[in-house]
């Protein structure tokens, strides 16, 4: 969150919500970005995970601007001030304005509905960016698992087939090269045990893999 690199703002790791040190500081800051003032006393119990997913600096950058985007989107936009009406008694004038005095009341139920019905969608789409960030996550542990377990078994081949008895130096190498440039014979190679390893290897070395 942006707010969070300001001076007079912190967090409260209990209660996973933004302090704030003062009304003031918080006053000053709806004036340079508004569209956040639904933010304050709200927990937010993914900041952490964003932070260790994204780094610090990217949950006060990108996602950061994400949620903002989210707040901005979400947020109605206040309504607009109906226009000053000129009203001619004698020879004063006055203005009034027309909606404010017949709809003072109605005005204020359904500014409460649209703040609520606000909160809703923000909460909605947190929990859908929440929900993304996870799937992500998954995906890229995954990768990183299978890409990890690669570099493994490339690193150790040549290891393995210098094991194998009644093989030069150069077949060796060539044996490597082809089991590292054809990962599922890789992958076979190191599921044999020593005996079918030795075979698998003059079969290749004979052209009959």
């Amino acid at each position: 969150m942006g707010m969070m690199s300001k001076s007079g703002f912190g967090w409260d790791e209990s209660r996973h919500m933004v302090t704030v040190e003062n009304n003031d500081v918080w006053d000053e800051y709806l004036k340079v970005d508004p569209s956040v003032r639904t933010m304050r006393f709200k927990s937010w119990p993914f900041f952490n995970a964003w932070r260790e997913i994204f780094g610090k600096d990217g949950a006060q950058g990108e996602v950061a601007e994400d949620i903002n985007d989210t707040v901005r989107a979400s947020t109605p936009l206040s309504p607009p001030v109906s226009p000053t009406v000129p009203v001619n008694n004698r020879d004063d004038e006055c203005y009034v304005r027309p909606q404010n005095v017949r709809k003072s009341g109605s005005t204020g139920k359904k500014r409460k509905v649209a703040h609520a019905a606000s909160d809703e969608r923000l909460v909605d789409c947190v929990s859908t960016f929440c929900e993304a960030a996870n799937v992500r996550m998954v995906e890229l542990t995954k990768r990183l698992f299978v890409d990890f377990d690669e570099v493994e078994k490339r690193s150790s081949v040549f290891a393995a087939v210098a094991n194998v008895e009644g093989l030069d130096m150069t077949e060796q190498l060539m044996l490597a090269d082809r089991l590292v440039k054809n990962p599922k014979k890789m992958d076979l190679f190191f599921s044999l045990n020593e005996t079918a390893r030795k075979k698998i290897l003059r079969l290749m070395l004979e052209g009959k893999m």
